[in-house]
């Protein structure tokens, strides 16, 4: 169950922080169409190379939604649908007017799993992972990565992801928005998301129980309360709408300046394909649809 009242506190303590993310990018960003590129997914596909069905031959710098934007896409409407529908304004509280624990207890068990859902949704999207890394990179003054890729081998894929948010994302925010790397640190834990991915936990009680637990680990966590789970969870919700709505801002100012252009705007390619150069493209919004191609509307 989604609690407004938790929920739009953690949204409004977020606010402050998402406005210093976008301001900082926008001033420490190396090319000013970079921040576009988070927005437009800037991609390189080497199978491009492989394509013999065209007359003309295409560059492997690509833009557009590609499989990880229509992944995210699909799991956007069922968080969507699920936030519509299983949002409540009742305070979190166990007191039950039926004096019925038990189920209250059950209900509230099968709730958390359906959360679980929409938690490892959120953490396990490619594209959502990406723009995060994109967005630190170009906070930290860095250029935005063409070549960025959450596909390496199998058996690497989460160590790599969880090390890239980890390492790569809230390290490196914290040293410019500290207050928004400290709300990652409370909504993201490796091992409840491992936990959920791998049907290793149990619901006793009021309690998660995880059994994924190593008992000589410092970091690993045994058990949750429910009370904790849903803090961590409603944290998690918090960071995707305010990600979603960065999202809708960068591609609203974009577009606004893309106008006083006749819709041109000029983003830059780190090319490393045939050989290392920059390249500078432009690209054109199209009022239509209110989205980005190569060629002018």
């Amino acid at each position: 169950m989604i609690f407004e009242n938790i929920l739009e506190k953690k949204c409004q303590d977020l606010d402050q922080e998402f406005d210093k993310l976008y301001n900082l990018i926008v001033k420490n960003q190396t090319f000013i169409g970079d921040l576009l590129l988070v927005y437009i997914n800037g991609s390189y596909n080497p199978e491009v190379h492989k394509w013999d069905n065209l007359d003309t031959k295409l560059s492997p710098y690509m833009f557009g939604w590609g499989y990880e934007g229509h992944s995210e896409t699909t799991h956007k409407e069922f968080i969507g649908h699920y936030m519509r529908n299983n949002i409540t304004r009742k305070s979190l509280n166990k007191e039950d007017n039926s004096g019925d624990s038990e189920i209250l207890d059950f209900n509230e068990s099968l709730s958390i799993q359906h959360e679980m859902l929409v938690y490892l949704k959120i953490w396990e999207s490619d594209l959502f992972i990406k723009r995060l890394y994109n967005l630190t990179n170009l906070l930290s003054g860095k250029g935005y990565d063409w070549h960025f890729t959450l596909n390496g081998a199998d058996n690497k894929r989460f160590q790599s992801r969880s090390k890239i948010i980890k390492e790569k994302i809230i390290k490196e925010i914290k040293l410019f928005v500290p207050g928004l790397s400290d709300s990652f640190e409370r909504a993201y834990f490796t091992q409840i998301r491992n936990a959920i991915a791998h049907s290793q936990y149990s619901i006793l009680g009021r309690s998660i129980m995880f059994n994924n637990f190593r008992e000589n680990s410092k970091t690993d966590l045994k058990a949750i309360s429910f009370e904790k789970w849903t803090e961590l969870f409603h944290e998690t919700l918090a960071l995707y709408i305010h990600y979603i709505q960065l999202l809708e801002l960068i591609n609203e100012q974009y577009g606004f300046v893309a106008r006083q252009n006749n819709g041109q705007f000029f983003i830059k390619i780190n090319r490393k394909d045939p050989i290392e150069t920059t390249e500078f493209k432009a690209v054109y919004f199209r009022e239509s649809f209110k989205d980005w191609g190569w060629e002018v509307e």
